[in-house]
Order: C-alpha cells, then sequence, then structure tokens
C-alpha cells in the first residue's frame, strides 16, 4: 500500500512552468530537424532525378549521333519560340532519321524512317531549363558539342540546376 504524505496534494504552479517550458523546447528542437530533413531529402531527391534525366539524354544523343551522317547534320530550333541551337536534326546510317529538341521545358526524341512525312517523337524528360549543339570547330562538321541544362524545384521556391555538357560528340560517319 502506497502512503501519500499529508501535503502532497498535486504539482506547483512551478513544476508545470518548468514542465511545460521543457516540453516546448524539445518540440522546437524536433521540428528544426524535422524541417532540415524535408528540405535535405527534397534536394537529395531532386538532385538524383536531374543526373538520371542528364545523363539519361546525353547517353541517347551520343549513341544516337555516333551513328549519324556528318553531311546530314542540321542544328536549328523546333518552333520560334524555343531557343537558338536547341534542336538537331540528321540521318543515321540505315537513313532513318532523328531529331532531338526542347520544347518548352521538356526534352524530345523523334525518328522517321525515310519517306515517312510524319516524325514519331516522344517525351523523355521534363525539367530540361536549356539545350544547345554546337560546331565546336568550324573547320570540323564531324564534331558535335552537346550542352543540356535540367532545374528542378525543390523547397520553399528554391531549385536545384544542373548542367552537364558533353564536348565534342563524333559523328562516325562523314
Amino acid at each position: 500500500m502506497i502512503r501519500l504524505h499529508r501535503f502532497s496534494r498535486g504539482i506547483t504552479l512551478t513544476e508545470l512552468l518548468v514542465s511545460v517550458g521543457i516540453l516546448g523546447l524539445l518540440v522546437s528542437v524536433v521540428g528544426v530537424f524535422l524541417i532540415n530533413g524535408i528540405k535535405f531529402s527534397r534536394l537529395s531527391t531532386s538532385r538524383g532525378e536531374i543526373q538520371r534525366d542528364a545523363r539519361s539524354c546525353i547517353d541517347l544523343i551520343n549513341r544516337s549521333l555516333r551513328q549519324g551522317q556528318a553531311g546530314t547534320v542540321t542544328i536549328s530550333r523546333f518552333n520560334g519560340s524555343q531557343p537558338v541551337c536547341s534542336m538537331i536534326e540528321f540521318t543515321d546510317i540505315d537513313n532513318k532519321e532523328h531529331r532531338f529538341y526542347q520544347n518548352s521545358k521538356s526534352f524530345y526524341a523523334g525518328f522517321r524512317n525515310a519517306g515517312e512525312p510524319d516524325w514519331r517523337d516522344s517525351r523523355m524528360a521534363e525539367s530540361m531549363r536549356n539545350l544547345f549543339f554546337t560546331y565546336p570547330r568550324m573547320d570540323d562538321d564531324t564534331i558535335v558539342s552537346v550542352s543540356v541544362c535540367f532545374e528542378k524545384a525543390t523547397y520553399e521556391g528554391s531549385s536545384k540546376t544542373l548542367q552537364l555538357s558533353v564536348e565534342k560528340i563524333r559523328i562516325m560517319n562523314p
């Protein structure tokens, strides 16, 4: 049997205030850790997604362009609202026509067989900021430079940007 002291009838105001203060401190510390954890998670996820998208786009362009015919390469833009030099078209060694371009904030890859009027385009990635194709050397049309930049929203209006450039993709069929 538990015996209580005859003067113990509950908690004092001082004990209550100390308990509420400690609880408030713990909640604020946990809140800061939680918010920082969410920011880190979103930043890591965004970084991973844009790295994956950038690498897959560059890899697709690289593999296709290496099989192209240098004399058929045309660098232009998809429509009037896109940046100059944001589209490349070429014919590969099997006479299949390819094109890669930026439309708004998306990256597209398209192809058509020789003689077909319609392109078969597929959106390959979103969150593209810029795509540029250039000839790094004026005296050699078998080398094309590609630059891609992706941007993804992270937290509270912030964004993560990754620029991945591939210099000198050599077209293997002059």
